[in-house]
This record gives structure tokens, C-alpha cells and sequence, in this order.
């Protein structure tokens, strides 16, 4: 997929987050920093739209959109399900056009560095969408509620790097407010986490695997 352009990003969100985003884009394997957001789960959520069906994969549905999806692999799935993970998926036609994780613990966010949330806050992540189906907000979060308030959750959180504009925007669409903020930078091969007050207050942090993180 085509990248956007400096230009095309200046247009959109103007001069100072357009040169944001390059430079945060360049540090980004030694120092991220994101929002983290919550929402409380159980609003009303629409029905999905005509000709499309929305529910969780199975292993089997999973490994074969793997095939057609560059952000699918079999060895992320096959964790991800061994972790406990749930993956909502919305599905055209039988072929699986879109998806988005859910995790109730810990999960691998890149290497060195994971994820960690605390009953009664569960944790979204790495939600994508096939080219040719965008725009459309085929998955809305709280399609996932009811299944994680089942499992005795009530808060969704998760996270958004400062110049994901449209994921920002997004999120804020789909009822996220940002409460704190967290991330992580790498010295001499070594990992160190934040979190602002706000970001445990909702169970949220990063932990580096390579280092023992405390409170």
C-alpha cells in the first residue's frame, strides 16, 4: 500500500503535525509515547451493515485470511489465540475483509516489549482492514462488549501514537477519551517504561521484557 506523502500529510493536519510525524516516525525505535484511552463498555452499538457479518474468528478462518493479509502471519495468530486473545472479524461474503484483537492480560507488542492491562480493563489492539473496504467502520467496538463484560470487564483501553492522526480520530469517533499517556525508550540495547498517573489509574503500561518494571 502507497504511502502517504509530507505533502499530503501537511495538507490534511497542517505544517506542525505533519513535521510531528516525521520526526516521531524516526525515533520511533529508540523512544514511543502515545495516548492511552478508555471507554466504558455497554453503549449501543448499531447493527452491522447490510451483507456483512460480524462475529469472532476461528483459528481455521484466521490462517487462511493469513494468505490474503499482510498484517495476519500464522505465528502471530497461534500465539495470540494461545494467549487467550479474541479476534472480532467482519466477514463479506465468507472472506474476511476486516479485524481487530482483544486481550484480558498480556500481550507482545514488539520485541522486548509487551502489553499489560488489569481486571476489570481489557486491551484492543492491532485492528486493520482490507484496502478496498475502508472508510466503511465495518467494526465497531462494542460489538466485543458483551463478550468481555461476560468475562467480568468493564473498561476497554488501549493505545494511539501522537501522530496516528486518523486512528486519533477514530478512536475519539468510536467514544475513547485519552487519560494519560505511556511509552517506552531504548538505551544500550535496554528498555525502559513510563506511565503517567492517569495510564495506571486504568491498568494500562508497557513492560519490557528485559528489565524488571516496578508499580
Amino acid at each position: 500500500m502507497q504511502q502517504e506523502t509530507f505533502t499530503a500529510y501537511r495538507e490534511r493536519y497542517g505544517l506542525t503535525k505533519a513535521l510531528l510525524r516525521i520526526v516521531l516516525k524516526r525515533v520511533n525505535n529508540r523512544f514511543f509515547f502515545a495516548y492511552v484511552t478508555a471507554r466504558d463498555m455497554g453503549g449501543e452499538v448499531s447493527a452491522p451493515k447490510p451483507g456483512f457479518d460480524i462475529r469472532v474468528a476461528t483459528e481455521a478462518e484466521l490462517l487462511m485470511a493469513a494468505n490474503e493479509i499482510p498484517a495476519l502471519s500464522s505465528e502471530e495468530i497461534k500465539h495470540a489465540l494461545a494467549n487467550g486473545d479474541v479476534c472480532l472479524a467482519a466477514f463479506h461474503s465468507d472472506r474476511l475483509v476486516a479485524f481487530t484483537w482483544r486481550c484480558y492480560n498480556k500481550t507482545r507488542h514488539t520485541p522486548g516489549i509487551w502489553v499489560e492491562t488489569q481486571k476489570p480493563f481489557r486491551y484492543g489492539y492491532k485492528a486493520y482492514t482490507l484496502p478496498d473496504y475502508r472508510g466503511q467502520h465495518l467494526l465497531k467496538p462494542q460489538y466485543t462488549d458483551a463478550i468481555c463484560k461476560s468475562k467480568g470487564y468493564a473498561v476497554a483501553t488501549g493505545f494511539i501514537e501522537l501522530h496516528n492522526y486518523a486512528s486519533i480520530r477514530n478512536s475519539r469517533r468510536n467514544g475513547n477519551r485519552t487519560v494519560g499517556f505511556a511509552g517506552y525508550f531504548r538505551i544500550l540495547g535496554k528498555h525502559y517504561t513510563f506511565r503517567t498517573p492517569g495510564a495506571k489509574k486504568f491498568g494500562f503500561r508497557f513492560v519490557a521484557v528485559d528489565e524488571e518494571i516496578a508499580g
